[in-house]
């Protein structure tokens, strides 16, 4: 077996297939999906953080660590092979370890309804935690509710080139985090069904953007998320109309099924999408495993 770090597109394509091939095709979306592969990997620290893993021309497995979440990505041809993953694991410890992180834990996902993984997940040293991931879907055949917006403010398409500053600004408010880049927000709109109507925002009465929804086409599936809201504007309705604007788009384009991705423990988003007529389709769970004590104090003497 050899392996090698990210190099070039063809990687990225063999990664693709390799996804395909093992994921059954329901969770297929489920994050990284094969066009998520391609949007983490235009990022230059993700292709740094990502090994390939082949026997002989063969890729059989991945690994991709994102120092900003502490999270590790991967995948196997046969999950049943506990010494590759404990070799990857191994690896993508030691690659967080000296990602300049200030991470003590090495974090993953699994879904719910696959217990192989799950298993060797636990005989790994992960722990589950509290919170889940919940994929939720609305059929557009459903009747839209009416919603209006408040006095003074307005969806629009986002103006991509002149605006990226605030929407930043916006992104990093309303999620609580300074992890948005430009050039990431660059990378949903390389998506090669990428509809400049579908990325929505609402704007405010002072011409400032309070909330979006990244809206996009995929498997003939439309996702209304990210979404989110600027915290000096949330509990004004501004998601439950962005939404219901994007169901509205989406229908237009033929699309029948909606679907969105959030947090178990985000049960004000939650009740906002019930509301909407979203509905739980799957879930998964989160793990995570400390690094060890070597690892720490590799990060602390540097």
């Amino acid at each position: 077996m050899t392996s090698h770090r990210y190099r070039d597109l063809n990687d990225l394509y063999k990664m693709q297939e390799l996804l395909v091939s093992v994921r059954p095709e329901e969770y297929l979306s489920n994050h990284p999906s094969p066009e998520g592969l391609r949007e983490l990997l235009e990022l230059k620290h993700i292709q740094h953080n990502t090994n390939l893993y082949f026997d002989g021309e063969e890729l059989i497995a991945f690994g991709i660590i994102d120092k900003r979440y502490s999270n590790f990505y991967f995948e196997l041809k046969d999950i049943k092979d506990k010494s590759l993953f404990a070799r990857m694991l191994q690896e993508a410890e030691r690659t967080l370890s000296n990602a300049n992180s200030d991470a003590e834990t090495i974090d993953t996902s699994c879904l719910e309804s696959d217990e192989i993984r799950y298993a060797i997940l636990q005989e790994s040293g992960f722990e589950i935690q509290d919170g889940k991931t919940l994929r939720l879907e609305r059929k557009l055949s459903k009747t839209f509710q009416n919603i209006v917006l408040p006095k003074g403010f307005k969806i629009r398409s986002f103006k991509s080139k002149e605006e990226m500053p605030a929407f930043i600004e916006l992104h990093q408010a309303a999620n609580k985090s300074e992890t948005m880049s430009a050039q990431e927000r660059e990378t949903w709109q390389n998506h090669p069904d990428y509809d400049v109507e579908l990325d929505l925002v609402v704007e405010a009465p002072d011409g400032s953007l309070a909330a979006y929804c990244f809206t996009q086409i995929e498997d003939s599936t439309g996702f209304t998320d990210p979404i989110a809201t600027h915290p000096k504007y949330q509990r004004m309705g501004l998601a439950r109309a962005l939404i219901n604007k994007a169901f509205q788009l989406l229908k237009e384009r033929g699309i029948k099924t909606a679907a969105l991705t959030t947090s178990s423990e985000n049960q004000v988003a939650l009740q906002v999408y019930k509301s909407l007529g979203f509905e739980i389709t799957w879930s998964k769970a989160w793990f995570a495993k400390p690094l060890t004590q070597d690892d720490i104090k590799k990060k602390v003497n540097r």
